[in-house]
């Protein structure tokens, strides 16, 4: 690894000043794409209308919440189409006896952000196109920050070189139109850099107290705009302790310079940690949405006879957890019926106690359900991330030996950038949606500036050392973490097989009752199947555990489309999909629900398919399951492993044996610059 520079010499040395060429050129990159594009696009994604308390606080209010209702001209402001939003708003309009509200949830949860904002909009104007060098500013961080980082191990030319390519490649530039998620990137390779720094340079007390303050402030800082980071902790601990020098002699000053950054961070954030200690903030029904079968097409991931969420759309999970609440806890949490596409629903609505709680046991009932498919789907993630600047499975292939050949000269460090990298591609897997991961592309370039490191630092004859010299190094990685992983991972799917095979067995023997077809209603060259003839209920939510038998023998084809239908006012819970029929067909169990503005409507067949239904019918008394899963079950699924695995294709990949979405569902809304 290249020489580091002195702390105290490096802010006085040419890398600050290429490091200020990276903020400032960053800077006008970001301004120039806001000003652009920005006014044609929702660059705080679904939210704008929870930034009621950065107006406040820029009209002298402080930092609080109020009924758009109350004050003329909030709505139109806060908006959620960008062409139907106003650009500005007066503080004139505010009347001087409006009720000031204690900011919700997920204004608590982005409270750095919104005072941020408020207070550029007190000096500026309260204008949307005012935040753009504002925003920008953040690119110019991220352009620095990528520097900085690069700059830590490698030439000063390819740290260049690759400050560029991060600074204007698509994934990260593009992001800066949505920066309620781009928000996060700097302060996540600034994190990165402080950890790399701490883990080459040789330990010093005060320098790690320096350290330690700056790290912590950052992180607490960042925890206000997005609460990403906070994964990241466990590398930074390990960051702390893992410095060069010796691990049991400087283990008490190590500890306290760790407790220094705890107390910055909290004392910065915690505003955040607050609100997250009473619930309101629980990612855990974030999380689920995760588990579902929306990503996995991009994990590549291939799946077994269950899954736990066909659609990725906040009304289906609120549908979820509001039922798992009522048949487990009895509580009746009501049902949020309005359209979020028109704005009227505040994401606020969703972060109150009583529904986080019920979002938590349902995270962790399926976490119970399905552990080794967390694992799964999270090495899945480091895999797409690595490959992810194209070449197949280049990508990992080349990140995988790059860290042989460090831990070949440095042991230590292959150890905490293998932990690192497990932590930071693989979380994603939580939300695997682009503009979540995006960021992530520094992995495969650092990769890329490693080999080129290496080729410009390295003699011919040193090269060819490399393997004799530091076996013992690369055989403490493989045997010491990559080993370990795999058992542990394979220890984890027998468990689940075990587990699901007993759960799915117990819902196979639930007694059922068959359901006559009420009504079949034509529609052009298909047919509905009216099921169930209820009303949509009042206030509440109530679910179904639908039972579809089909007969291989009487369908004309192996590929059945089918679909299931729902009525509603505002939104779709449709499903459209093909249905692989295996030799002695196969049953399908699947969760339906029904609330008010929302009413299951049927199942929909071509015509010349109605005889590949051979049965349907309702469980019966399945409240109390954990977990509803929907199933497809063949005739032989007991022989079948029930986990999921990863796909080495990366090209046409299909994640399911049996029910393959052909219409997925998801919140695609025109406008939101997704």
């Amino acid at each position: 690894m290249d020489r580091f520079i002195p702390f105290y010499n490096f802010f006085f040395s040419r890398n600050w000043l290429v490091a200020l060429c990276f903020l400032l050129t960053g800077s006008l990159l970001g301004y120039d794409a806001l000003y652009h594009n920005g006014s044609k696009r929702n660059f705080f994604s679904l939210y704008h209308n929870e930034f009621a308390p950065a107006v406040m606080l820029a009209c002298g209010h402080g930092l609080v919440d109020v009924r758009e209702k109350d004050v003329p001209g909030l709505s139109e402001f806060l908006w959620f189409h960008p062409q139907k939003r106003a650009n500005t708003f007066q503080c004139q309009q505010i009347p001087a006896a409006v009720s000031p509200l204690q900011p919700d949830g997920f204004q608590r949860m982005h409270s750095h952000l919104l005072f941020m904002v408020g207070s550029w909009w007190k000096m500026f104007g309260v204008a949307w196109n005012n935040l753009y060098p504002l925003l920008g500013f953040f690119h110019g961080l991220t352009a620095m920050g990528a520097f900085l980082l690069l700059r830590t191990t490698f030439h000063p030319l390819i740290a260049t070189v690759g400050g560029v390519v991060i600074t204007t490649i698509h994934p990260i530039y593009w992001q800066v139109m949505n920066f309620r998620d781009y928000s996060k990137i700097p302060f996540i390779i600034l994190s990165l850099y402080f950890m790399l720094v701490l883990i080459t340079r040789p330990f010093a007390f005060r320098r790690h107290l320096i350290y330690a303050i700056l790290a912590g402030l950052l992180f607490g800082l960042s925890t206000g705009f997005r609460i990403d980071t906070l994964v990241l902790l466990p590398a930074m601990l390990v960051a702390f302790f893992v410095s060069p020098g010796s691990f049991w002699q400087n283990m008490r000053r190590k500890s306290l310079s760790f407790i220094v950054f705890l107390v910055s961070m909290a004392g910065v954030g915690a505003p955040v940690f607050l609100t997250m200690l009473d619930t309101s903030g629980n990612p855990s029904p974030t999380m689920y949405m995760g588990l579902g079968n929306g990503f996995s097409q991009q994990l590549q991931v291939h799946h077994s006879l269950y899954e736990v969420e066909y659609q990725y759309h906040d009304i289906y999970l609120d549908l979820q957890i509001r039922d798992h609440a009522w048949r487990h806890d009895g509580k009746q949490l009501g049902v949020v019926v309005a359209n979020p596409v028109g704005g009227a629903v505040r994401a606020g609505d969703f972060f109150i106690p009583d529904y986080a709680q019920a979002g938590e046991k349902l995270f962790h009932h399926t976490l119970m359900f399905m552990p080794a498919d967390v694992v799964t789907r999270a090495l899945a993630s480091v895999k797409v991330i690595a490959n992810s600047l194209g070449y197949g499975n280049m990508g990992i292939i080349a990140t995988l030996l790059a860290l042989l050949l460090i831990a070949s000269r440095h042991t230590r460090m292959a150890f905490f950038l293998m932990f690192l990298l497990l932590i930071l591609a693989g979380y994603p897997s939580i939300l695997f949606k682009e503009r979540h991961y995006s960021h992530l592309v520094i992995v495969p370039i650092w990769t890329l500036c490693f080999y080129a490191h290496i080729v410009s630092t390295t003699s011919l004859s040193s090269i060819r050392q490399f393997l004799p010299s530091g076996g013992k190094g690369m055989l403490w990685l493989v045997a010491g973490f990559w080993l370990p992983l795999f058992l542990f991972l394979q220890g984890l799917r027998h468990f689940q097989d075990g587990e699901m095979r007993s759960t799915l067995q117990h819902i196979v023997s639930l007694e059922r009752e068959p359901l006559p077809i009420s009504k079949i209603i034509p529609r052009q060259d298909r047919v509905l199947l009216r099921l169930i003839p209820s009303d949509s209920p009042a206030n509440k939510v109530i679910s179904h555990y639908l039972v579809m038998q089909f007969d291989d023998v009487h369908c004309p084809v192996q590929k059945l489309p089918v679909a299931w239908r729902y009525g509603s006012t505002s939104y779709s819970l449709d499903r459209e999909s093909l249905l692989t029929l295996p030799e002695g067909g196969i049953t399908i169990l699947t969760q339906l629900f029904e609330a008010p503005t929302i009413q299951f409507m049927g199942i929909e067949l071509n015509k010349e398919h109605l005889g590949c239904l051979q049965s349907v019918s309702l469980v019966k008394n399945f409240q109390h399951l954990q977990v509803v899963p929907t199933l497809t079950l063949p005739a032989n699924w007991q022989e079948i492993p029930l986990y999921q695995t990863i796909g080495l294709d990366t090209a046409n990949h299909v994640y399911s044996p049996y029910l393959v979405d052909t219409r997925p569902n998801g919140m695609l809304v025109p406008g939101m610059g997704l």
